[in-house]
C-alpha cells in the first residue's frame, strides 16, 4: 500500500471522528473556551481577556502577551508519521500546546525587540 493511500484512508477515518466543536488549531477564540459551569467560563473569560489572541499568525506586541496556538513546542510533531499498510491507517502525532510570547527591548545592540516566551 502507498502513503497516499495509507493517508487517504486516515482522512476517511479522521472525518468520521469529527464532532461538532472540535479543538481549534492554528487560532484561539472565545469558543475554545470552557464552558463546564458558569463560574468557571467567567473566570477563564477574565483571563483570556488579559492576552491577545486569534488566528494563526496574531502578531506579538509590547502591551500584553499574545497566545500562540500551537506555541512553539505544537503543531505536527518531531516523532514523525506510522502508516499501517493493512488497514491503511497514518498516524500522525500532534501537539496543541499554547504558549505566550511578549516582545521586550532587546540587550543586544541595534536589535530593537525580541519575543520572550512562556508558557
Amino acid at each position: 500500500m502507498s502513503i497516499q493511500e495509507c493517508l487517504r484512508g486516515a482522512n476517511q477515518l479522521t472525518e468520521s471522528f469529527r464532532q461538532d466543536r472540535r479543538p481549534s488549531i492554528g487560532k484561539v477564540s472565545r469558543n475554545d473556551i470552557t464552558d463546564f459551569a458558569p463560574e468557571l467560563y467567567a473566570r477563564a473569560m477574565a483571563v483570556l481577556q488579559k492576552h491577545n489572541y486569534g488566528p494563526l499568525f496574531t502578531p506579538e506586541s509590547l502591551q500584553k502577551p499574545t497566545i500562540e496556538m500551537p506555541g512553539i513546542a505544537g503543531g505536527a510533531s518531531w516523532s514523525g508519521a506510522a502508516c499501517d499498510p493493512d488497514t491503511g491507517v497514518c498516524y500522525i502525532s500532534s501537539v496543541a500546546l499554547p504558549y505566550t510570547a511578549t516582545l521586550v527591548s532587546s540587550f543586544v545592540p541595534n536589535t530593537g525587540y525580541i519575543s520572550k516566551m512562556a508558557l
